[in-house]
């Protein structure tokens, strides 16, 4: 498996979110989301769509072999700014704290 590393822009605007790829914004990589994290999602799609209809017309997308590519599966987790963490963690409820575990099945 082949994964690519597209390095996405997210701009804020006045009603929620913009994210686009530059290099492929007049192939419709351009995207908007009330929040980042939907914005974040909805362009990782849109990237989806654009290469899987390129496979399917048999046709690589445009600049492609510029596009960072790694071997297996990756996970990227951004890291926000202390700022904007602190303030979701002010609304977000907080997770139960984790108990010790103890080797034995718990009773019932």
């Amino acid at each position: 498996m082949k994964t690519y590393l597209f390095r996405v822009e997210i701009e804020p605007q006045d009603d929620g979110f913009r994210a686009f790829y530059p290099p492929w914004e007049h192939i419709g990589a351009s995207i908007w989301g009330s929040t980042r994290e939907e914005a974040q999602q909805k362009i990782q799609a849109v990237l989806e769509n654009i290469l899987d209809r390129f496979a399917d017309e048999g046709k690589t997308p445009p600049g492609l072999d510029k596009v960072e590519t790694t071997g297996g599966l990756m996970v990227a987790i951004p890291l926000r700014n202390p700022a904007a963490r602190s303030r979701e963690n002010a609304t977000r409820r907080k997770p139960a704290p984790l108990r010790r575990a103890t080797g034995r099945r718990p009773p019932g």
